[in-house]
């Protein structure tokens, strides 16, 4: 496990932290109260990255899934610009990147019923409400603000180690 040692501890600081200590190309981001991950669907967005920086799936609505995507190591340098300069939101540092944002077309094909979006953040999530995200309907659980752990796979390391390296944000 590495910790993000950042005075702030956001998504981003986690992303850069993890990415800061990988040698892989391509870095799969997802954060641990998602259960059920898609090994398809990752690995057709690990396949896709060699042409961009990240790939991140958007809702038709335009809503963004940076914490259920991959990232390569070009990320660094715009991470870390925002960082050092207190900029903190992911979605910014996407707008000044290289992203292909994967449209509900090309993961429905992979998991038609939105599973690798389901959040689990405690008991009450295991009976999932339906909401509609831009007319698809997706089974999302309860937002929240307490710790959580980013999970960085790195897809070429070796394949008898399937250990990831977990950013944990306090």
């Amino acid at each position: 496990m590495i910790n993000d040692n950042h005075g702030i501890k956001r998504p981003l600081t986690g992303i850069y932290t993890g990415l800061c200590c990988s040698r892989s190309k391509a870095n799969i981001v997802v954060t641990c109260d998602m259960p059920f991950l898609n090994p398809a669907l990752l690995e057709n967005m690990v396949k896709i990255l060699p042409s961009f920086e990240a790939i991140v799936p958007r809702w038709p609505n335009m809503q963004k899934e940076p914490l259920h995507a991959v990232y390569s190591l070009a990320c660094i340098q715009t991470m870390k610009k925002h960082i050092d300069t207190n900029r903190y939101s992911i979605i910014h540092v996407l707008e000044e990147m290289h992203v292909l944002h994967l449209n509900k077309r090309g993961f429905a094909e992979f998991d038609p019923d939105f599973y690798s979006f389901l959040n689990i953040n405690d008991q009450a999530d295991n009976r999932p409400g339906q909401q509609d995200r831009g007319g698809t309907k997706e089974v999302v659980g309860l937002a929240h603000s307490r710790p959580f752990l980013l999970r960085v796979f790195l897809s070429d390391c070796n394949p008898d180690s399937k250990m990831p390296v977990i950013a944990k944000l306090r």
